[in-house]
């Protein structure tokens, strides 16, 4: 992958932050079709070239509003394990995975970030320096309590990378508890 020019200032502030890892929320059946694909793809590329999600994680509106601001060509991840959106996604959809993705994909040319939801009015999004800094990591690494943050936090908490398109495998981490072996027979 093509890195940014820039990346090594990237860098200084994932270590500053210590971000190792960065997560994917998906639904359990559809660790085999990522796995059989050869890693994360946007959902609009999933749709464009026949993969078959078998538990989409979106929304019709959530991929309405993708669209509507360039962002549905991008595999969406968050800087904490249990973002707000995991508890959305657990209620309506039972055996959430979170997947761990190496943060080197922070660095790759084309990805993107934001220091709230994508999609939400007013959230910066971009591939530059002063995108990343603009992320409040100290909220966005934590994991949601709706008891413990206010609605404002929730929404830092939200920050997001987007990765264009494709992560490759060998950049994702499956969960302990998951033998890749079961996901892939028949």
């Amino acid at each position: 992958m093509q890195y940014k020019e820039d990346w090594e200032e990237f860098e200084r502030i994932v270590k500053k932050h210590s971000i190792a890892t960065l997560y994917h929320c998906t639904n359990y059946n559809n660790l085999s079709s990522i796995v059989a694909h050869g890693g994360l793809y946007s959902w609009n590329y999933c749709k464009c070239n026949g993969i078959q999600v078998l538990t989409p994680g979106g929304t019709e509106l959530s991929r309405d509003l993708d669209s509507s601001k360039g962002l549905d060509d991008y595999v969406r991840l968050s800087f904490n394990l249990r973002h707000p959106m995991f508890y959305s996604r657990k209620r309506q959809i039972q055996n959430i995975v979170s997947l761990r993705v190496d943060s080197s994909v922070i660095y790759w040319q084309s990805t993107l970030f934001s220091n709230k939801n994508a999609t939400r009015t007013g959230t910066a999004v971009g591939g530059h320096i002063c995108h990343f800094k603009s992320v409040n990591f100290d909220l966005a690494k934590q994991e949601y309590d709706y008891c413990r943050h206010s609605d404002m936090d929730k929404q830092y908490i939200q920050a997001e990378v987007m990765v264009k398109k494709h992560i490759p495998l060998k950049y994702i981490t499956f969960p302990e508890y998951i033998s890749l072996k079961d996901i892939t027979s028949p």
